[in-house]
């Protein structure tokens, strides 16, 4: 039996306009956020990966993926940090089953959803500080042990791209050889 591995993203936004912390626990992800505890306003999040909430994931995902981050409506922008998530778990997903060539896809679709997370950020007048790998925190605040997965692999560690990055970098719209996957599109991965 494979090991399930679970991975810290500990994504950090300038605040919303409201000031306060969203959840994406009805599609299976717990959000651990200390921020408010700590008199930050909400400013600081932490995301937790649960593998088991996958399928969940993405049978909401249409939904939520419309979802204002700043209004909490329905509308064109969407939660940036759920992009993120859902992507990074496809791909973890694919590496528990141990399909690799999927999982190079996945993470080629993990990609796009940073460049989404920008071009979302941008027109909502907010700004990306950090996106980073993390598993102290959970280790220091809830006793957990949380092994660190292929990140290394995923370049994760390397996406601590600003805004004003992506229009020199364009990694994401210049992929070359890469087919968008129709099916995924359908099922809301793209």
């Amino acid at each position: 039996m494979r090991e399930v591995r679970t991975v810290l993203i500990f994504v950090v936004f300038e605040p919303y306009s409201t000031g306060s912390c969203r959840c994406c626990s009805p599609a299976g992800i717990s959000e651990v956020c200390s921020a408010d505890s700590r008199g930050l306003g909400g400013r600081r999040q932490t995301w937790l990966q649960r593998p088991q909430g996958y399928s969940k994931l993405r049978s909401v995902h249409r939904e939520l993926v419309m979802r204002d981050p700043v209004t909490d409506s329905v509308g064109d922008g969407a939660p940036p940090s759920l992009h993120l998530i859902n992507q990074t778990m496809m791909v973890q997903h694919k590496q528990i089953q141990g399909d690799n060539k999927k999982a190079k896809v996945a993470s080629k679709h993990l990609q796009v959803a940073v460049s989404k997370i920008a071009k979302t950020c941008s027109e909502i007048g907010e700004r990306i500080t950090t996106i980073e790998t993390r598993t102290s925190v959970l280790e220091a605040e809830f006793g957990m042990v949380v092994q660190q997965s292929t990140m290394h692999e995923l370049q994760l560690n390397d996406i601590q791209w600003r805004l004003e990055d992506f229009e020199n970098r364009q990694r994401c719209s210049n992929l070359r050889g890469f087919k968008k996957d129709r099916k995924a599109k359908t099922r809301g991965l793209l």
